[in-house]
């Protein structure tokens, strides 16, 4: 899913809670995280993460299956005092 961060963080929320619905078990590894002081007090980050879990509730991926899976995913965000945005 991408969540734009344009639309802040009840999006980022929703698609969290869905994903978690839709995978109760998940279970993230990050796999590598790469960031950088983009200016004063902003930094920018990186993570690729792989994530495995059992398709136990419907979502916007579809019915539920109860087939195990396993899904990367990258995620950008950008920290300052105020707090985080992502993608």
């Amino acid at each position: 899913l991408y969540c734009d961060p344009r639309r802040g963080k009840d999006r980022r929320r929703a698609n969290t809670l869905m994903t978690l619905h839709a995978f109760p078990d998940r279970r993230l590894m990050a796999e590598d995280v790469v960031w950088s002081e983009d200016s004063p007090g902003v930094f920018l980050s990186s993570h690729r993460i792989l994530s495995t879990g059992t398709n136990l509730g419907d979502s916007n991926f579809g019915p539920a299956t109860g087939k195990k899976v396993y899904f990367r995913t990258i995620a950008d965000c950008a920290c300052t005092q105020r707090g985080m945005a992502g993608t």
